[in-house]
């Protein structure tokens, strides 16, 4: 993002005014009041309950119209949770192999593709949604909004109501003010960036100077944002800065630092043991947990293991004197005592 264009969407953040010219006419969107929200809101569950009963594809109907034409995999829960873990595994190795130019632009070239596939997924996914009764009922939600917080530059609204609504202009202008919606990478370059991130720096959550149910979603999104980043740069393993600005290596940092706080969380319980103690006795739901516990103890406590379990297939049945390990600690003891007497 050029500076400039960080200067104009940091100052349109800042006043919380959204603003277009169109036919020499300046047009205001304001942010919605709750009373307008609920108004709004009445009115969709109003349409999908009038409506319910007749000849409408509901979105309860889409996944199953979509796997009979082929469209969809039949596994599609399955799919999206597998390209989700591959982007996050990709973006991992991003992380990890930073400094390695060949190899960051190979796995990234696989990220992006893969990427690609969520996003024809998705597409696919959505592919009905404009047939659906939630989508009719929507759009008159999303209009009574758009009439109810639309107005001239002189605070007078441009429609009294959505009955005197021209349709042509309330589309054209519904979507010059869509564009102007901030997509998430524009809006975490902005964060971590000035002139933003001078101002944040000096106001923090009191930067828009009001109460957070006032802000419109731009506002509260880059107040996350900015959380995100300062949590990063206050780290004690803050990631280098090249790694910050690109939102990829930064995932994959993000990512790190959460496998590593499993890591630590895993271990907790044993750490937690007291240091005369010979073994614990640690409680799990499912033999993943019990490889996962297992997996805490040194080389030598698995091998004392091995060893238990082997002596236990072999004879069936055996107490603890007569486990091979507690057989040799007895016996190097008797052997002490011997030298002793």
């Amino acid at each position: 993002m050029l500076n400039k264009e960080r200067d104009y969407f940091c100052n349109r953040l800042l006043s919380g005014i959204s603003k277009i010219q169109f036919n020499e006419c300046t047009y205001i969107l304001d942010k919605p009041s709750p009373s307008i929200l609920v108004e709004a809101s009445e009115i969709y569950n109003s349409i999908v309950s009038k409506n319910r009963f007749n000849m409408w594809i509901t979105q309860d109907m889409r996944l199953p119209i979509l796997k009979n034409q082929g469209a969809l995999n039949i596994k599609l829960d399955e799919d999206f949770t597998e390209i989700n873990k591959t982007i996050d595994s990709f973006k991992l190795e991003l992380y990890k192999n930073a400094i390695n130019k060949r190899k960051v632009q190979n796995v990234r070239n696989r990220l992006n593709s893969a990427k690609k596939t969520l996003d024809r997924m998705i597409n696919i996914y959505h592919s009905f949604d404009l047939y659906t009764l939630e989508f009719y009922a929507d759009s008159f939600r999303q209009q009574f909004i758009f009439v109810n917080t639309l107005k001239y530059e002189n605070g007078d609204k441009v429609w009294l109501s959505c009955d005197s609504i021209d349709y042509a202009l309330y589309m054209r202008l519904l979507i010059a003010f869509s564009k102007q919606m901030l997509f998430p990478e524009q809006l975490r370059d902005l964060a971590r960036t000035n002139p933003w991130r001078s101002y944040w720096d000096v106001a923090g959550d009191n930067i828009f100077g009001m109460n957070t149910k006032d802000l419109n979603d731009d506002q509260r999104a880059i107040i996350s944002y900015s959380k995100l980043y300062d949590n990063a740069y206050q780290h004690s393993e803050c990631p280098s800065q090249f790694i910050i600005d690109d939102d990829d290596m930064f995932d994959g940092w993000l990512l790190f630092q959460k496998e590593e706080y499993n890591k630590i969380k895993k271990n907790k319980p044993a750490d937690m043991i007291h240091s005369n103690a010979n073994e614990v006795f640690i409680p799990v739901s499912s033999m993943e947990e019990a490889s996962d516990v297992l997996a805490l103890n040194d080389f030598d406590v698995q091998l004392k293991n091995k060893r238990r379990q082997k002596a236990l297939e072999s004879a069936g049945r055996l107490t603890e004197v007569q486990l091979p390990d507690v057989q040799e600690n007895l016996m190097m003891e008797m052997n002490r005592m011997k030298k002793v007497m």
